[in-house]
């Protein structure tokens, strides 16, 4: 099924697009391509109170930019919460690097917390926290509920590695070794981790403990777990004890289901 965008009243294909906007500069750009992205997620742009565009920052040369940012997207308290550094469609976003890092952190001196920071091109789109974790490449700008969420969690978790494990839910010395290696491993800022466990070593409690950092309200490190299982029955009988055992702050949201053959 091919997909068609109206661009001034002319219909183009994704294909199109891309090839057309290579042209453009860092303006048409922004009004083309950056603009339509940041509304797809949520943000009203002629709302001055969510995004406000070209922002000056004190305390920047002139040279070789112009110390001006090209949106800032706030919070209902007026703090910044993210700068968006935009650069035209041929030039590479990760070109921004060091300019959002300047304009981050002159924002962070007037108010409580950091702002996280985009650096996008129309096609591409990369997160930013700086000082945190590298850069990394998104599919698209985060909503205003899911920057909200990103803040409560950096202001409010406590290492994992510290977070005492709940023997109620986990009992086996090797369940507890796992959950460690998992602490580890997003504690050195990993975003993915595997754990492979064989029938009956307890991988529904492992998953359900982990996910709620170590099944303790101290810990604050929300983390999604994706589980794989064959048939809807197995998928009952492991989904309803996690969601049960958690007290109602984990749901289990979404289910795909994959047709296994042979």
């Amino acid at each position: 099924m091919m997909l068609w965008f109206i661009v001034n009243g002319t219909r183009k294909s994704k294909r199109e697009i891309r090839v057309n906007s290579v042209t453009f500069n860092e303006a048409e750009t922004r009004a083309s391509q950056i603009n339509p992205q940041l509304r797809a997620a949520g943000w009203k742009l002629n709302d001055r109170t969510q995004v406000r565009v070209e922002v000056p920052v004190d305390g920047y040369d002139a040279e070789p930019w112009n110390g001006v940012t090209d949106y800032c997207l706030y919070d209902a308290s007026g703090n910044v919460l993210a700068v968006v550094e935009a650069k035209r469609c041929s030039r590479n976003a990760r070109e921004a690097d060091e300019q959002l890092r300047h304009y981050v952190t002159e924002i962070a001196k007037k108010q409580p917390f950091a702002p996280f920071g985009f650096m996008a091109n129309g096609h591409d789109i990369w997160f930013w926290e700086v000082g945190l974790v590298n850069p990394r490449l998104v599919a698209g700008f985060f909503t205003p509920t899911d920057l909200e969420r990103l803040k409560f969690l950096r202001q409010n978790r406590r290492p994992l590695e510290a977070t005492p494990i709940n023997s109620s839910i986990v009992d086996r010395p090797y369940q507890h070794e796992a959950i460690r290696r998992l602490a580890e491993a997003f504690a050195a800022n990993k975003r993915r981790a595997l754990l492979v466990m064989a029938t009956g070593t307890g991988k529904t409690r492992v998953s359900s403990t982990s996910r709620r950092g170590h099944g303790s309200a101290t810990s604050r490190k929300s983390m999604r777990a994706g589980l794989q299982l064959r048939t809807d029955r197995i998928w009952t009988r492991t989904t309803t004890p996690i969601e049960s055992r958690m007290n109602g702050t984990m749901h289990i949201s979404t289910c795909w289901r994959a047709a296994f053959r042979g």
